[in-house]
C-alpha cells in the first residue's frame, strides 16, 4: 500500500556544527578540536531524522563553543554579511 511521505520529506537543512551528526565537522568552532567529525547523532538531530524527510546539506559557523554573539572562531574565522562584508550576518549561526 502507499505509505504517505513525512511533510518534510525532501526540505533541505543545515545544522549548527556544534551538534554532533555522523560525518559532520563537529568542533564547535574550538581550535583543539578542528578535526573532529561527529560519530553520533545529538539528540536533536535523533528527533530530526525521527520525523524523517529533512536533506541536511551542511553545517553553520559558530562562535567558539557557542559563547558569544558573532560568527567568530579560530577554525573558520569570521563569518561576513553577504550584502556588507563588514558586518556580521547576525546571530549565534552565521551560514555556511
Amino acid at each position: 500500500g502507499f505509505e504517505p511521505l513525512s511533510p518534510f520529506f525532501g526540505v533541505p537543512t543545515v545544522i549548527k556544527e556544534c551538534m554532533e551528526f555522523p560525518g559532520a565537522p563537529y568542533s564547535a568552532g574550538i581550535y583543539g578540536r578542528r578535526n573532529e567529525q561527529g560519530q553520533t547523532h545529538a539528540t536533536s538531530m535523533h528527533r530530526l531524522e525521527q520525523l524523517g524527510g529533512f536533506v541536511v546539506m551542511g553545517s553553520t559557523n559558530t562562535s567558539e563553543a557557542c559563547m558569544w554573539f558573532e560568527s567568530y572562531n579560530g577554525v573558520y574565522g569570521r563569518t561576513s554579511n553577504p550584502y556588507d562584508p563588514r558586518r556580521t550576518p547576525g546571530g549565534s549561526s552565521g551560514g555556511i
